[in-house]
């Protein structure tokens, strides 16, 4: 069940970047479509992290899950931010504003996305 939903995450992910990919690289050249690929891989990889760390929280103690959900907060904005200012550290171009708007855009669909999934798995569970 947990292998289906982070497929879904990832295609996800990649359809909207898919979908975006023509417009940015129209309006935007080449620079925009690496600023867009690199959010979007950037924010992918925690929302893996973190929704595989859901799936340890479904039927535990309140208390468990809600350390759970706070310990994957923390690990998907840390990594998020860690990895984008290291990489504004080493490349200039990753200090535009384009690329935080990129980051911003990936991280809450990545965000809204990964919940959709929860809520889904919450309620098929609940019905079980």
């Amino acid at each position: 069940m947990i292998r289906r939903r982070i497929i879904f995450l990832v295609l996800g992910s990649l359809g909207l970047w898919a979908i975006l990919a023509y417009p940015v690289y129209r309006l935007g050249a080449v620079h925009a479509l690496t600023d867009s690929a690199t959010a979007a891989g950037l924010c992918l990889f925690p929302a893996l992290l973190t929704l595989s760390l859901s799936y340890f929280a479904i039927g535990k103690k309140p208390q468990d899950q809600l350390l759970i959900m706070l310990a994957g907060t923390g690990i998907r904005m840390g990594t998020v931010m860690g990895l984008g200012m290291l990489l504004s550290w080493l490349d200039p171009h990753y200090q535009q504003v384009s690329f935080w708007a990129w980051v911003l855009v990936f991280y809450l669909f990545t965000l809204g996305l990964e919940v959709m999934l929860l809520l889904g798995e919450k309620r098929t569970a609940v019905t079980r």
